[in-house]
């Protein structure tokens, strides 16, 4: 018996020395086949990146979650993070008609 819903983390960060736990969640997600889990850098491209499954540069954004996520449009989103992107991303899902019912929200920091 294991977790049944399918996860999908997207982690966004500046660079890959920002990311906390970044070996302790890829064993994590190896470990559990509902879990994935996206790793994104804003403004780091390590050599090799991309070229791993769930390893992107850019901000997240629509076509991300897209990219990742079928069925999109029945998804629940839990957002996290400093307010301002926290924001951004409800703006953004409630643009793609994501009903708020299925958005929450945690703020952090200023």
């Amino acid at each position: 018996t294991g977790f049944k819903k399918k996860l999908t983390l997207f982690y966004s960060n500046k660079t890959k020395a920002d990311i906390c736990f970044f070996e302790d969640l890829e064993n994590l997600q190896s470990e559990m086949d509902s879990l994935r889990i996206i790793n994104t850098l804003t403004r780091d491209k390590p050599e090799g990146w991309n070229e791993k499954e769930g390893h992107e540069t850019g901000r997240l954004g629509i076509e991300m979650f897209q990219k990742y996520i079928s069925g999109f449009e029945r998804t629940k989103f839990i957002l996290c993070g400093p307010p301002g992107l926290v924001a951004a991303m409800v703006g953004i899902l409630k643009e793609f008609s994501i009903p708020i019912n299925r958005i929450k929200t945690e703020s952090w920091g200023n």
